[in-house]
């Protein structure tokens, strides 16, 4: 589903800055990833096929872009017009795990809001 999500998320824009925007925001998440799992294989005296430096050199290169990284799952869904769908799935898992509800969900929906405007 998240994965539908980014793509979907990558391809609604017309416009071209707008879509290459997203690119590198999807592109900043991506290496960050790959830098937590480098950082991780190092520590167990294994060898990345990446090194983290180079990967911290890529992430310095974006955020002095201007680049975030793509917002949460439930912004895209809600920006995108899915809230039944997220909700639906993700609402679904997450209360079957937990019986409190996430401040964070909160400040993600007011996010939402605002994403859902900007599409």
């Amino acid at each position: 589903m998240a994965m539908t999500l980014r793509a979907v998320w990558l391809a609604v824009p017309e416009d071209p800055d707008e879509r290459l925007r997203r690119a590198r925001a999807l592109e900043l998440d991506s290496i960050r990833q790959l830098r937590t799992q480098a950082r991780s294989l190092e520590r167990l005296s294994l060898e990345p096929e990446i090194p983290p430096t180079v990967l911290d050199e890529r992430i310095a290169e974006l955020e002095r872009l201007g680049e975030a990284g793509i917002p949460p799952d439930e912004v895209i869904a809600c920006g995108l017009g899915d809230e039944a769908i997220y909700a639906r799935i993700y609402r679904t898992h997450r209360t079957q795990r937990t019986t409190h509800s996430s401040p964070r969900s909160k400040v993600s929906m007011q996010a939402a809001s605002k994403e859902r405007s900007s599409l």
